[in-house]
């Protein structure tokens, strides 16, 4: 006889009905909901994160402070919720996103504003458009 004892539980939770964040909210989570292996690591989260604060996220380790961030910034799929930024999805917004480690992020051979320009040459920006952006973020 084969059986699990402890193991883990899929919760059957229905879906919350969505509400806004308050005014000026920047990022608002509801209902985030993420397993890993069966077992829970946020169900049914909600979180608003106000425009022009900083906000820490902190806690011991393995808690899920990064897999929080990386959900925020989609490179984590979540298993149920949504996820705003000024009333959008992800899908619908562009999101910057440095990693920890941004000696490994960045170009060493490049200079400091070729890198910080390098996004916007990606996405096929003029060169007079990509000066005048980077003149108006050293200013």
């Amino acid at each position: 006889m084969s059986a699990v004892l402890n193991g883990p539980v899929f919760a059957d939770v229905p879906a919350p009905k969505f509400e806004p964040g308050p005014a000026g909210t920047h990022i608002t989570i509801r209902g985030l909901t993420k397993y890993f292996a069966g077992w829970p690591l946020y169900e049914n989260f909600d979180l608003d994160i106000p425009k022009s604060k900083i906000v820490s996220v902190f806690g011991p380790n393995g808690c899920g402070k990064s897999t929080l961030i990386n959900m925020i910034a989609g490179l984590i799929p979540i298993d149920s919720g949504e996820i705003l930024f000024d009333g959008k999805s992800l899908k619908d917004t562009k999101i910057g996103y440095v990693f920890q480690n941004y000696r490994e992020a960045m170009f060493p051979w490049m200079r400091t504003i070729d890198n910080i320009a390098y996004p916007l040459k990606l996405e096929g920006r003029s060169k007079a458009e990509v000066d005048r952006r980077m003149e108006e973020l050293v200013a």
